[in-house]
């Protein structure tokens, strides 16, 4: 059903004509964008068009989730945010390193849409669950962050919440399975954890402590990678959990380098 279709209803979902609205002009915009060779671009304004139908569709059902109403929203702006930053790389900007930042920004704000899709969907569900919600919300935030990071030259920040953002998202996803296992979701925890350590350990200097964290919180992802595997090579766990623990002790152990 489209916009057309809502309004000849007794009582329209003014709501769902809005984004019906919003969603075509994404389209419109995608095909102009397409047809003058911006095909990345392109295909962000899509995909938020997209992401607008499917908040339209859920406003026009009797009793509409506003959860993920907001959340669909949320997609399509984080890919409305994709495309304006692809549009950046050819505003005149001629320095290589600011083209690399936009470029990887508008990666990261893709990822962020695509997390953002699976919380509005999780939230559509009859009995969801509030939680992996918000680790999913979570998850697109960190993606949001370092989006911004990276464009303002901030690349080990950046890639640092990018990590915080894909441990999050893989402990969500984890959840979501019909016989999740806690073990997994508890690694990725502290995988998204240590990696938010490193970003603080950043800001203050601390470069070495930050290494430490950085490979402690790999070896934790690792760690439940492999255990998600159909035959999980338990000794290779076991290396990989053990190199998380040192490595957590040496980053608790070195003083701040100023």
């Amino acid at each position: 059903m489209n916009e057309a279709q809502e309004r000849q209803k007794p009582n329209p979902s003014y709501q769902s004509i809005y984004r019906f609205t919003q969603s075509a002009d994404m389209f419109k915009q995608a095909v102009e964008t397409k047809t003058a060779g911006r095909n990345n671009k392109a295909w962000y304004l899509n995909n938020a068009g997209t992401a607008l139908m499917h908040a339209a569709l859920e406003a026009q059902k009797p009793e509409p989730k506003q959860r993920s109403i907001d959340l669909f929203t949320q997609e399509a702006s984080s890919y409305q945010q994709a495309a304006e930053a692809d549009e950046g790389q050819d505003a005149g900007q001629n320095i290589k390193a600011r083209m690399l930042g936009q470029n990887i920004k508008a990666g990261m704000l893709q990822s962020a849409g695509t997390i953002l899709r699976k919380a509005a969907q999780e939230a559509q569900k009859p009995n969801y669950d509030q939680q992996i919600i918000d680790v999913f919300t979570h998850a697109a935030s960190n993606f949001q962050q370092s989006a911004e990071a990276t464009a303002a030259g901030q690349y080990c920040k950046g890639g640092a919440l990018s990590w915080v953002g894909s441990s999050l998202f893989e402990a969500a996803m984890e959840a979501q399975k019909p016989e999740p296992n806690q073990q997994i979701i508890d690694w990725f925890s502290e995988s998204a954890s240590l990696y938010q350590q490193t970003v603080e350990a950043g800001i203050a200097v601390q470069f070495m402590k930050g290494k430490s964290l950085t490979v402690a919180a790999l070896a934790f992802y690792n760690a439940a990678k492999e255990a998600q595997q159909i035959n999980p090579n338990q000794q290779r766990i076991e290396q990989y959990l053990k190199e998380a623990e040192d490595s957590k002790i040496e980053a608790d152990q070195l003083c701040t380098i100023s």
